[in-house]
């Protein structure tokens, strides 16, 4: 068993149509194009993570079991790479390209009209 951080959206089920839709944060209004929504390759990987140095990008939020918090606050605490390398064991492979493109695919999502966020467990 292993501890896991995904990132995620949630999406809004109309009471009406019964379609799914997201809040525009620039519009402020519902959006109903899911399909719009389009992680970049490059950014794939990172989408579900497992190991345990993940915890070095979690121990910093008070937390039960499972927690999750949108990813504007998970990159307030982004921690430094030598804090990440000190969670690692004998046999991750995370690197340090990995992480750097870890907090590039994060700051991706800030940047995106649909709020992300960051779950582990």
């Amino acid at each position: 068993m292993g501890f896991d951080v995904t990132i995620e959206l949630k999406l809004h089920i109309c009471e009406i149509t019964g379609k799914p839709f997201y809040y525009s944060k620039k519009e402020n209004k519902r959006i109903y194009d899911i399909a719009s929504i389009l992680i970049p390759e490059e950014f794939r990987k990172s989408v579900q993570l497992r190991g345990s140095y993940l915890h070095a990008y979690t121990d910093v939020f008070e937390q039960d079991d499972n927690c999750e918090v949108e990813v504007s606050e998970f990159l307030e605490f982004f921690p430094k790479w030598k804090e990440v390398k000190a969670y690692r064991s004998y046999d991750d492979t995370w690197t340090f390209e990995d992480h750097k493109n870890f907090k590039e695919f994060l700051k991706w999502c800030k940047t995106q009209d649909v709020c992300f966020y960051v779950s582990w467990c």
